[in-house]
């Protein structure tokens, strides 16, 4: 999930990867953890890889290597061209973020639809979910996200993949989020990940036992 704040931007997610074995080979699915966030050599762009992974990074270097600024008349533009020449047609979503020259959003997805690929590149302006789109989680973000600084957003963010997790622990797991701001991009430490992690299953938790605890109309 990307989100945008008063003062930044963040990138949060699962580290789960999936990988679907060759055709040719008898074997299972295979998942294993490791980063889908990405961060630029310079540390002024962020990209969140979603679907085909090999494909998503492949996008990603090739933004690292050709932008360095968003919030410009042909960014999106320039996003989808990009995008598009390294998707080589295999279904893909990033979440692009710029910190020059002030912190933006940039959401690019390439999909098959039948015949015909679907591209789009869009810049948000508050909340947007990659990947597994139609996980019941995205709920939490359409309805408690607002224009705020990060440092209380991340909160929602951890909710949303944390849930997202709950309701799909087959291919989402683990967590990770980056902040982007004037002063550049960063990735939250392990250690500090875990702590909103944890934080955020007991919220979940505590907002279940209050839902059920509601008293019934009449009663």
């Amino acid at each position: 999930v990307g989100m945008l704040g008063t003062d930044g931007v963040i990138l949060a997610g699962d580290t789960r990867i999936n990988r679907k074995p060759f055709s040719s080979f008898r074997a299972p699915w295979m998942s294993y953890d490791g980063p889908k966030i990405r961060i630029s050599d310079s540390g002024r762009v962020a990209i969140s890889c979603a679907h085909d992974m090999q494909t998503a990074n492949d996008i990603a270097d090739a933004i690292f290597a050709n932008m360095t600024h968003g919030d410009h008349a042909s960014c999106e533009r320039e996003i989808k061209e990009l995008g598009t020449a390294a998707a080589h047609g295999r279904d893909v979503e990033c979440i692009v973020v710029f910190a020059d020259p002030l912190p933006c959003l940039y959401f690019f997805q390439h999909v098959k639809a039948g015949e015909t690929v679907e591209r789009q590149c869009q810049r948000i302006t508050g909340c947007i979910p990659a990947g597994d789109t139609r996980n019941p989680a995205v709920f939490w973000g359409m309805s408690y996200y607002k224009l705020l600084p990060i440092d209380k957003l991340k909160h929602l963010a951890t909710c949303i993949v944390v849930a997202a997790g709950g309701l799909n622990s087959s291919i989402i797991g683990g967590f990770e989020i980056v902040f982007c701001t004037k002063d550049g991009c960063s990735r939250l430490s392990d250690e500090s990940a875990l702590e909103l992690q944890s934080a955020a299953k007991e919220k979940l938790g505590r907002v279940g036992e209050l839902i059920m605890g509601m008293p019934s109309e009449g009663d």
